[in-house]
């Protein structure tokens, strides 16, 4: 058999995508269905109607009668996230005092090396005090930029 002959009922697949029979009736017969499932649902009850009817009372802004719960939980979650880091409000307010937030013992030991305390301080703070040999490494890349500034 050559490669162009197709053996005796053969026939070419297709992807389930693209089926190889028409569909509309029985997407009809779908639809059908659903429809019937639909009307068959259970009614809410006349009470029910009345609950729901009271719930939305007209207001001066359409938005309220819709949005309080998602509003009010949104306004629990920010307060939540600010008492969360009120621990935190001082040591923002410290950073202004300048050597408060840097390792003491590593600025002592920069200094004792001969480095001018300003740049220590914003070297520690670059490098969260990482190191010593971070902040000298800072040090020296903010002199060489000063340096090439000056020329």
């Amino acid at each position: 058999m050559k490669r162009s002959e197709k053996p005796e009922g053969y026939r070419q697949m297709r992807p389930k995508t693209f089926p190889a029979s028409n569909y509309t009736s029985s997407s009809r017969q779908m639809l059908q269905e659903i429809r019937e499932s639909l009307r068959n649902l259970p009614k809410p009850s006349d009470a029910a109607k009345v609950e729901q009817s009271m719930g939305k009372i007209p207001t001066e802004d359409p938005r309220q009668g819709r949005n309080p719960p998602k509003f009010v939980t949104y306004h629990k979650a920010l307060q939540e996230i600010r008492n969360s880091l009120l621990p935190f409000a001082n040591e923002t307010s410290s950073s202004t005092r300048g050597t408060s937030e840097v390792n003491r013992q590593m600025l002592q030991d920069l200094q004792a090396a001969g480095f001018d305390e300003d740049m220590v301080v914003q070297a520690l703070r670059q490098t969260n005090s990482r190191s010593i040999e971070a902040a000298i490494e800072f040090i020296s890349k903010m002199s060489y930029q000063d340096s090439r500034r000056e020329q």
